[in-house]
């Protein structure tokens, strides 16, 4: 997922790699934090959706799914939770894949 992230067109351009990775390590140890690191990403990305641009919330959902199909597929579980992310932001994953 780093290497994903790392040498995605848009964010390698807009920030270095020391700087994606300190982010990412950030997130995943939110994620991993339970009930209340989970519910604050998902406050994250309520504010995201309330601050952003809509085409500043489709490129980060489409660096998502970007990120999520580095493997070659999309698993069910990734499925659901981009699927989740999408109707927070106001897109259909349907219109993407």
């Amino acid at each position: 997922m780093l290497n994903a992230l790392m040498n995605h067109e848009a964010l390698s351009q807009a920030f270095t790699g020391s700087q994606i990775e300190t982010c990412v390590n950030k997130q995943i140890a939110r994620a991993q934090g339970g009930m209340a690191g989970r519910l604050a990403l998902r406050k994250e990305v309520e504010e995201m959706k309330a601050k952003g641009s809509s085409d500043e919330l489709e490129m980060a959902f489409m660096i998502v799914i970007d990120v999520a199909m580095a493997d070659g597929e999309i698993g069910d579980k990734e499925k659901a939770e981009l699927d989740t992310l999408g109707k927070t932001l106001g897109f259909s994953l349907s219109s993407y894949l």
